[in-house]
């Protein structure tokens, strides 16, 4: 293409013009005057985001978070991107700001990307532009604004792209891609990293792109290997996902006509919009034509092998490969791959407009250049910019009368995080996404409540623990009192609820919006105490039974030990305890006990490969407690217990990473040589 390089002039305006238009879209979160809140936004990522800057801004490295239900990793949650650099960008103060800026940097950094990568396969500098604004404003890829994780991975696919074709002659070009590609991995999604290999795949053509991602998968070891023993004690790991989870959110054929037809956003979809513009399916169109065959019969195969994987449970195909091929589990949500095909679109619509410009004298080709792309950009502004539901940060982060109700005036380290029970019996349906998020703020639902410094005891996720699913689906065949009891004796304080749970419960210390009751547990909580009670179980299934069938008065001082024979019913109730809280960070806890006989002490927080316990100084083994807490046997006098966290797999995966490291950098000084 004649024109396509040494264009530097072009190229940089058309570049700004790209960064502007999304400065533009992307306006009310980049000067934080709003912040996205639809679904996963405030119920998860919100939340999840805030623990992290609270932390990093504390100067911790939070490997533990001790909100979600009774704790649960951090950093093996894969989801919190720790590792992944951009994080940095939550620093900016205040929360919502830092938030922002790091929600609009990926729109900004996707398209800067994908100019940069299409300007390197030739296209002109308006093509470009164009494919770029399709790519990071079209309405698939918005609609990943709520999903953050997704969003942070699937926004390396240019750069990844980029570095593979600009460096080809270079010795960069396979350690710049792993790097990419490593990056990728890191943001949280498996799914849009994989998918981003293979396009890479798609691109390259070539067995040396094969070495991509096993590499990139050593460089981000640090990530992933926490993140695989943490799998083996999830449900989701050691039952796997059903055929209806897996196919849920499959893409009904109809919805495809939305590519071009623009319509309201569909709130139950996982992709809420999937509009591009008749423009950018028209130049993809033509870029098909213009395109040699083999080339074009590899896109078609690949655009509609996405799409029809992307129809899930609509067509026989993605079903027989979930019974065929276990690992299909991992394309859970078939509609998001849709976002393989929109990259598609993307650069189809670039390359069909560079190879018709090409084709055209310079005076019809630039003005008619010009005319579709600034059309383009006034379209998916117009189309998609109110895809996401958004309010004003304060809407969101001020804390409701709910939490002010709940939140004591004065907190103290033994008394651990404010636990409390959302009780989703007969939720009502919202009528709009807007009565979604207010309902989800009344009952502080998922991790909503995570956000005003409370801990939510049913908190879902994309990981759950084995223990953790138990003891939900335990407290659901219990009646009211008795879960009540089991609640209370787990040290959880308040219990929210948008019906009445009956004579069994308290009565409510209020109603709040939208009808929510609020109770509290009249028993004092305990994070720790020392058990006067003591059972003996087999498993951890069998101790939860046993905790839960204890008398309710004796339920909050009872411990029941796995595999522990000559314990007995009452084998503590005389001991006499005393326990002062020292520290109680997200990965380290410290505490004072004094006892006058030898005892066992328990804690109310998960009990998970990774937990270390030290008695004044020396290591001591763990017990698992009621099937699912920590306890820690002790013997007569005064001690000074600690329990730090270090995740399974980190230091492996650490040296991993560093030594895949430094083997690429030794690559490239040796290729120089």
């Amino acid at each position: 293409m004649a024109w396509a390089r040494g264009e530097r002039g072009p190229g940089a305006v058309a570049l700004l013009f790209v960064l502007g238009v999304v400065a533009w879209f992307q306006a009310p979160f980049l000067l934080d005057r709003a912040i996205v809140v639809e679904r996963d936004a405030l119920s998860s990522i919100l939340p999840m985001r805030a623990f992290l800057a609270e932390a990093l801004r504390d100067g911790s490295w939070p490997m533990w978070n001790p909100s979600p239900v009774l704790g649960k990793p951090f950093l093996a949650e894969w989801q919190t991107g720790l590792f992944y650099p951009p994080t940095a960008l939550l620093l900016v103060p205040p929360f919502s700001r830092g938030f922002n800026l790091f929600f609009v940097f990926h729109y900004a950094f996707t398209a800067l990307g994908s100019f940069l990568f299409l300007r390197a396969l030739g296209t002109r500098p308006g093509a470009a532009a164009l494919g770029a604004l399709v790519w990071a404003l079209g309405g698939p890829l918005i609609s990943l604004g709520h999903l953050l994780n997704h969003l942070m991975a699937i926004s390396w696919l240019p750069w990844i792209a980029w570095s593979w074709v600009r460096f080809e002659q270079s010795r960069l070009r396979l350690p710049l891609t792993t790097v990419f590609v490593a990056t990728s991995l890191l943001g949280g999604s498996p799914e849009m990293a994989l998918l981003a290999g293979a396009l890479l795949l798609l691109l390259a053509r070539d067995v040396r792109a094969l070495a991509v991602l096993p590499l990139a998968a050593l460089l981000a070891a640090m990530q992933l290997l926490p993140v695989w023993h943490y799998l083996a004690a999830t449900h989701r790991g050691v039952v796997g996902l059903d055929a209806q989870d897996v196919l849920a959110y499959s893409s009904p054929p109809q919805r495809l006509t939305e590519w071009a037809l623009h319509s309201a956003p569909d709130a139950q979809a996982f992709l809420p919009n999937l509009y591009v513009g008749p423009i950018a399916l028209a130049l993809a169109a033509v870029a098909l034509v213009l395109t040699a065959a083999r080339v074009r019969g590899l896109v078609l195969l690949a655009g509609l092998s996405l799409i029809a994987l992307a129809l899930g449970s609509h067509t026989p195909l993605l079903p027989g490969l979930y019974r065929l091929l276990p690992a299909v589990d991992l394309l859970r949500y078939p509609e998001k791959l849709l976002i393989g095909v929109h990259a598609l679109v993307a650069l189809g619509a670039a390359w069909g407009l560079s190879g018709l410009a090409d084709r055209l004298p310079r005076n019809i080709a630039v003005p008619l250049s010009l005319v579709l792309l600034a059309a383009t950009a006034a379209d998916l502004t117009h189309a998609n910019q109110g895809t996401l539901l958004r309010l004003p940060p304060d809407a969101v982060l001020a804390p409701p009368a709910i939490v002010r109700a709940m939140r004591p005036p004065t907190s103290s380290i033994a008394d651990g995080p404010v636990r409390y029970y959302a009780n989703t019996t007969n939720a009502p349906t919202a009528g709009s996404p807007a009565g979604a998020i207010a309902l989800d703020r009344a009952l502080l639902f998922a991790a909503t409540g995570e956000l005003f410094g409370l801990a939510n005891l049913n908190t879902p996720g994309s990981l759950n623990l084995v223990a953790h699913e138990r003891l939900h689906r335990a407290l659901e065949s219990r009646s009211t009192g008795d879960a009540l009891s089991a609640l209370g004796a787990l040290g959880t304080r308040w219990v929210t609820s948008f019906v009445d749970l009956g004579a069994q419960a308290p009565e409510p210390d209020g109603v709040f919006d939208d009808g929510v009751r609020l109770y509290s547990l009249r028993q004092t909580p305990h994070r720790a105490f020392v058990a006067r009670h003591l059972v003996a179980a087999e498993d951890p299934e069998d101790a939860l039974r046993l905790f839960l069938s204890a008398p309710a008065e004796s339920r909050a001082t009872t411990a029941v030990v796995e595999g522990f024979a000559g314990i007995t019913a009452t084998g503590s109730d005389s001991v006499t305890s005393r326990l002062r809280w020292v520290e109680a960070g997200n990965d380290h806890l410290a505490l004072e006990v004094a006892i006058d006989k030898p005892a066992l002490l328990v804690v109310n927080d998960t009990y998970l490969e990774g937990w270390h316990a030290r008695i004044d100084g020396l290591p001591t083994p763990i017990e698992r407690v009621n099937g699912l807490v920590r306890g820690i046997w002790l013997s007569g006098g005064q001690h000074r217990v600690t329990l730090d966290y270090r995740p399974p797999g980190l230091a492996l995966g650490l040296a991993l990473s560093l030594a895949t490291a430094m083997a690429l950098v030794l690559l490239v000084y040796r290729a120089g040589q």
